[in-house]
C-alpha cells in the first residue's frame, strides 16, 4: 500500500504508540508527540541507512531503496512510500514457496 508522508503523519498521530508516548515519564508535564511530514522524510532516510547496515551485517545483498520504495504520485511534488520486502516462505520439511 502506498502512503504519502502526510498519510503516515496522520496514522502516527492516531496510533496508540505515539499518543501514549511519554506517559510513564517522571515529569508531571506531558508533552504531545507530533510527527511532522518533514520528520517522516528524515525517518525514511534513516530507516534506509539502517536497512543497509543490517543487510550488510547479515551478508545479504539487498538495496534499501528496493525494500522501502519511493514512488512519485500524480499529485505535484508528492512522493508515496511502500514496503516491498522480498521474501521466501520455507516450510519445516524444507520445501519452499516463493
Amino acid at each position: 500500500m502506498l502512503l504519502s508522508a502526510a498519510q503516515i503523519e496522520q496514522i502516527a498521530a492516531s496510533h496508540p504508540f505515539y499518543t501514549h508516548l511519554g506517559t510513564n515519564t517522571a515529569s508531571k508535564q506531558r508533552r504531545a508527540i507530533r510527527l511532522a511530514r518533514r520528520s517522516i522524510k528524515v525517518f525514511i532516510s534513516r530507516f534506509r541507512r539502517l536497512l543497509a547496515k543490517a543487510s550488510a551485517q547479515a551478508g545479504l545483498d539487498m538495496r534499501p531503496e528496493k525494500i522501502l520504495v519511493s514512488e512519485p504520485t500524480d499529485l505535484l511534488n508528492i512522493t508515496a512510500y511502500r514496503l516491498a520486502l522480498p521474501c521466501e516462505f520455507a516450510h519445516v520439511n524444507g520445501s519452499s514457496m516463493g
